[in-house]
């Protein structure tokens, strides 16, 4: 006697017919098949943004470079126009050093106020050297009769 098999099943052990568990075979392989290429399908994307993000960046970078070029050229500019100001003119002789003038480090000042400093300096370095010329010395006299003439006026 055989034992009793159902339809889809084979005698031995009561695993499924063949053509079914391959079937399921083939089922749990499409599955996997279809998460591995999700998997794959998210990490293009991922490495499409990443490298649109890498191309934005190196854009920024090549405009940055631009822009940081054009700053040193205004800088040296700057530096020059500087260099003419801050000399004396050649009929004027140099003020002397001041000893009692601060030390002040602006290095880390901010671009505006170290500006507007060098200026200062630059009109303070100029009134010294009007105030050191022949021709103040001269008038001395003049400026002082015509202060006292105007005190008497009041």
């Amino acid at each position: 006697m055989t034992p009793a098999t159902s339809p889809g099943t084979t005698a031995l052990r009561g695993e499924p017919a063949r053509p079914e568990r391959e079937a399921a075979v083939a089922s749990d392989r499409n599955e996997a098949l279809a998460v591995q290429l999700l998997a794959l399908e998210r990490e293009t994307a991922y490495r499409t943004q990443l490298e649109q993000e890498l191309e934005d960046l190196r854009q920024e970078n090549a405009r940055l470079r631009l822009v940081a070029e054009q700053l040193q050229a205004d800088m040296i500019a700057l530096n020059r126009a500087l260099e003419i100001a801050a000399a004396p003119p050649p009929d004027v002789p140099a003020p002397a050093a001041d000893p009692l003038a601060p030390s002040v480090d602006w290095s880390a000042a901010p671009d505006d106020v170290l500006r507007l400093r060098v200026h200062a300096q630059n009109l303070t370095d100029q009134i010294k050297a009007i105030h050191a010329s022949l021709s103040w010395r001269i008038t001395r006299p003049l400026r002082a009769l015509v202060g006292a003439l105007r005190k008497g006026k009041r």
